[in-house]
């Protein structure tokens, strides 16, 4: 028989995880959730936490790493999988994996290019990607102003589709911080609107966490 070696335990309320989404659905009924999983789901357990969000309708999983999104992939996951942080040394696992990596640095953007050029399994296979723009949080993404060039260089990558751009707002939770938070807003949707004046297809948009939803930011 094997020793219990610890005492403490985490129970999940599947029917409240249930009415939350529920709840979250109907504050923005039009819209797609994208559940972020990273860190075993903080501590939840990534596994069984996606799966179930999997049952209740949710459309899209975040993690950290390609390790993270690998896991998943392995225990019968098949929903789209957004990497946060891909590296640069693990492209070609993500994409032979159909994980969608985050392009937040040139760095990535050239690895995701050689990776192209140099691997013939993934040659011609169509790339889901995410764009990471800073709007002011400064933790990682393009700025306004490189966002030309960016567009320019993937669109010599014929085999890359943006699926979506986002960014991070910092203080959504915080009404004093109101002004700024508007402001990321604002230059989130200059740049949304340069991305689909220069791509002929649908790029989808992300930038509200929890707390900005709950408080209905989008309607302010």
């Amino acid at each position: 028989m094997e020793k219990e070696l610890y005492g403490t335990r985490l129970h999940i309320n599947s029917i409240s995880l249930a009415h939350n989404i529920k709840y979250l659905k109907k504050q923005v009924p039009d819209t797609r959730i994208i559940a972020m999983v990273k860190a075993n789901a903080y501590g939840h357990g990534d596994v069984c936490m996606t799966k179930k969000m999997e049952e209740l309708g949710i459309h899209y999983f975040g993690v950290a790493d390609f390790e993270e999104g690998l896991r998943l992939r392995n225990s019968g996951i098949v929903s789209p999988i957004m990497v946060m942080n891909p590296g640069d040394k693990n492209i070609h696992t993500i994409i032979e994996n159909n994980l969608e990596p985050v392009i937040y640095n040139d760095c990535i953007l050239s690895s995701i290019s050689r990776a192209i050029k140099t691997e013939k399994s993934i040659h011609q296979k169509e790339i889901n990607v995410h764009i990471k723009i800073n709007t002011g949080m400064n933790r990682w993404g393009f700025i306004f102003s490189e966002i030309p060039t960016l567009m320019s260089e993937i669109k010599k990558m014929k085999n890359i589709k943006i699926k979506s751009i986002y960014s991070h707002l910092s203080s959504a939770e915080n009404p004093s911080d109101d002004f700024f938070t508007q402001s990321q807003i604002h230059i989130f949707n200059m740049a949304l609107e340069l991305f689909q004046k220069n791509f002929n297809y649908q790029i989808d948009s992300h930038i509200f966490n929890s707390n900005a939803l709950l408080r209905n930011l989008h309607q302010k």
